[in-house]
């Protein structure tokens, strides 16, 4: 799996067409009269901006580590999802940087999950006011499966990242909220 991961790290297209595909899907799935090209189309302008987005993110940290390469880059990512620590001086650094930037970035974490879940169940509401009980049911379990998958993966990068921090630091992390 791993390798499959660092595949598609490397071609990000691949991740906005399967974005796509997963979320016509999705689509197709509250609301099954649509037109599935209809339902590409919608899901399409979003992954084209999820994926724009990604690019930047992913430019953005690459200046950050100042790595050589879009591998060099991926491979340092890797490296830290599996908690690995660069054995070199300068690759800890680099890794020291990205860490404590995604720190920095996710202080908000909390706060912007909240927010989510009310936004998830005023949709989740107003559709089970409005559309019938297939398409409220059908979104209030995927809302559901959605928001827990979120918080679990917050939860579990927080950890990571502080950890990951206090090895480069060579001190003990304790686990921030």
């Amino acid at each position: 799996m791993r390798k499959v991961n660092k595949w598609l790290a490397l071609h990000p297209w691949v991740q906005g067409v399967l974005l796509a595909v997963i979320g016509a899907g999705v689509i197709l799935l509250i609301n099954p009269g649509r037109s599935p090209l209809g339902a590409l189309l919608r899901a399409g302008s979003g992954a084209v901006g999820a994926t724009v987005m990604l690019l930047l993110m992913r430019r953005r940290e690459r200046r950050l580590v100042s790595a050589a390469t879009e591998e060099d880059y991926v491979s340092l990512d890797d490296r830290l999802r599996h908690g690995e620590v660069p054995e070199s001086e300068e690759g800890r650094a680099a890794m020291g940087r990205l860490v404590r930037d995604r720190l920095n970035r996710s202080r908000h974490r909390v706060w912007a999950l909240a927010f989510l879940f009310l936004l998830f169940a005023s949709i989740t509401t107003l559709a089970a006011t409005t559309a019938d009980v297939r398409q409220a049911v059908a979104l209030a379990l995927l809302a559901t499966a959605f928001l827990a998958w979120l918080t679990w993966t917050s939860i579990h990068q927080h950890r990571l990242l502080v950890r990951m921090d206090g090895e480069l630091r060579g001190g003990v992390a304790s686990v921030r909220r």
